[in-house]
């Protein structure tokens, strides 16, 4: 059904599995974009803006760094959110992380946030601590944890 274009007669999920090989492959180029084109290219020009800007390098080391691709579509929004909101409670994500994988950049979000609510990026990064964490009473026990060891340490 994917050569012919129509999945009129499959089912929704039938659908969507069509594209995994699709995407697969989009994933390898994408990593041989980054080992073949832009490791290299970012390479060459850390070396001459270390020069130029007197920036400490090890030799044959490259700062840490990531490339950011836009991620695949979804065809179910609400559970990616949820499965995001689970992961970013448990820590097994990151807001940076989840930015990330959309292809944006955290900061440069946060200030949009910032600027369109009319709050600073500080106020911003609270509100978004307190949505994430304070559910079920997460932030009470952070507290609590925080003063524990705050007492303990005296």
């Amino acid at each position: 059904n994917l050569a012919a274009g129509d999945s009129s007669d499959h089912n929704f999920a039938s659908g969507k599995l069509d594209f995994t090989p699709y995407y697969m492959q989009v994933d390898v180029e994408r990593e041989d974009g980054n080992d073949l084109v832009l490791d290299p290219l970012f390479s060459l020009w850390f070396e001459e803006a270390a020069l130029r800007f007197g920036w400490v390098q090890i030799d044959g080391q490259m700062p840490a760094h990531t490339w950011d691709w836009p991620s695949h579509p979804v065809a179910d929004e609400q559970a990616k959110a949820d499965a995001n909101a689970t992961r970013l409670r448990t820590g097994q994500a990151t807001l940076s992380t989840i930015f990330s994988e959309d292809g944006d950049d955290y900061e440069d979000e946060v200030e949009v946030m910032a600027s369109d609510y009319g709050v600073t990026v500080d106020e911003m990064k609270s509100i978004l601590r307190n949505s994430i964490f304070n559910d079920k009473g997460a932030l009470a026990s952070m507290a609590q944890a925080e003063n524990a060891a705050t007492g303990s340490a005296q």
